[in-house]
């Protein structure tokens, strides 16, 4: 896994709403790992690639269960970007 540092985004651009949300999809793995992720509704480029590099970065989930069981789940969560 990379560094947070990594995800760095930029300043502002054109391209890209100050205050801007990305959908992203992936999969939690039985072992809590993320994959498959990619972004629905990116707001733009450089926010997109900084979602995914943040769920790239993530250490570990807490898996799904099923009746006691680990299970792998697809998830949709918005990440919502706010200047600073």
């Amino acid at each position: 896994m990379g560094e947070m540092g990594a995800c760095f985004v930029g300043g502002p651009t054109d391209e890209c709403n100050e205050n801007a949300k990305v959908l992203v999809e992936f999969t939690a793995e039985v072992d809590g790992t993320v994959s498959d992720a990619r972004a629905l509704r990116p707001a733009c480029e450089a926010l997109k690639n900084a979602a995914l590099c943040t769920l790239a970065n993530i250490a570990t989930m807490r898996p799904a269960t099923l009746n006691g069981v680990a299970v792998r789940c697809r998830m949709l969560v918005p990440i919502q970007f706010e200047p600073r």
